[in-house]
């Protein structure tokens, strides 16, 4: 949270379901800036899914604990997908945000199956540019 937001602003817990931080956040200074965004999830079964799933957890991107992606349901599909989106996204110039936030999930970020888990996933590992 406060790498994305520069602050925790009152949360002490993983209330992501009740939570609605009024303030801007990382996103918010990106499009400020002239910028596209978009913060892709590891295992995330649909786009904007708010539910525990498997190993997906929707705290493992902070945006959702923010007022502007709970209540503007055309902003956060804008912003919040799984990875899988990622990979379409990427083919082309056009589609492909200037900045990425990418959110293993809860297995291979090695919050929920270890440390071995999380230096075993490729999720955790390497974007080559070809360079």
């Amino acid at each position: 949270m406060a790498l994305a937001a520069g602050g925790l602003y009152g949360l002490t817990g993983n209330s992501i379901s009740t939570t609605a931080i009024d303030a801007p956040h990382l996103g918010n200074r990106v499009e400020a800036a002239g910028k596209t965004w978009k913060s892709y999830v590891q295992n995330m079964p649909s786009n904007c899914y708010a539910k525990d799933s498997g190993n997906y957890q929707p705290d493992g991107t902070p945006f959702y604990y923010f007022k502007d992606m709970k209540t503007n349901r055309a902003y956060r599909q804008a912003h919040w997908q799984p990875q899988t989106s990622m990979d379409a996204d990427l083919k082309s110039a056009s589609t492909t945000p200037n900045f990425v936030w990418f959110a293993a999930d809860g297995c291979d970020d090695m919050e929920g199956c270890g440390i071995t888990a999380g230096d075993n996933s490729a999720a955790g590992c390497c974007v080559s540019t070809g360079g």
